[in-house]
C-alpha cells in the first residue's frame, strides 16, 4: 500500500474554499433547499477527489478513471444544482440528468477507446471549468442580498477555479 505523497485537502485548495463557502452559506440559510444538494455534491465530488489521488498513486484499472472523473463532473453538477436550488430557481433537473449522461457516456467513450490521458485531462478540465463559471455566473445575479459579502467570496472563488481548468485544459 503506497501512501498518498501529499494530504488530501490540499490536492485542489479551491475545492477546500468552496467548501468552506458553501458550509458558511448553508448554516447562515438553513430554511433553503440548496444545501441537501450541496452535501450531495460535495460528497460525490469528494469521492471522485479521492479515487483521482488514488489513482494517481497506484497503478489502477482504467475503469477507476472513468469512475472518478465522473464523479468529479456529476458533484460539480449537483454544486450547480444546488445554487441555483437555494437562490429560488426551479427546476434544472432535465438539465442535470443531460449533463450527467453525457459526462458519463463521454468518459465511457474515452475508456472503451484506449487509454488516452491528454483526453480525460481536457475533459476532466472543460467540465468542471465550464460547470465553474455557470455556476459563477449564477451567483453574481446574487450580489444585491443579504449574503453579499459570502456570495462575491464564493463567485470569486468558483472563477479561479473555472479559470484554472479552463487553463489546464489547453496545457500541456
Amino acid at each position: 500500500m503506497t501512501s498518498l505523497p501529499y494530504p488530501l485537502p490540499l490536492i485542489s485548495p479551491t475545492f477546500c474554499m468552496q467548501s468552506a463557502a458553501l458550509i458558511g452559506l448553508a448554516l447562515a440559510n438553513r430554511d433553503r433547499v440548496g444545501p441537501v444538494w450541496w452535501a450531495a455534491g460535495m460528497g460525490v465530488l469528494t469521492a471522485g477527489l479521492i479515487l483521482t489521488t488514488l489513482r494517481d498513486v497506484a497503478l489502477l484499472a482504467l475503469e477507476l478513471h472513468t469512475i472518478s472523473n465522473a464523479l468529479v463532473g456529476i458533484g460539480t453538477i449537483l454544486l450547480h444544482y444546488g445554487v441555483c436550488r437555494f437562490f429560488g430557481d426551479s427546476g434544472g433537473r432535465q438539465w442535470f440528468w443531460l449533463a450527467g449522461g453525457l459526462i458519463v457516456t463521454a468518459n465511457l467513450m474515452l475508456a472503451f477507446t484506449g487509454d488516452a490521458p491528454p483526453l480525460r485531462r481536457i475533459l476532466f478540465s472543460v467540465v468542471i471549468a465550464l460547470v465553474s463559471m455557470l455556476i459563477t455566473r449564477r451567483l453574481l445575479r446574487e450580489l444585491q442580498t443579504d449574503t453579499r459579502p459570502v456570495v462575491l467570496f464564493l463567485a470569486i472563488v468558483f472563477l479561479v477555479n473555472s479559470t484554472f481548468f479552463a487553463l489546464r485544459a489547453v496545457a500541456f
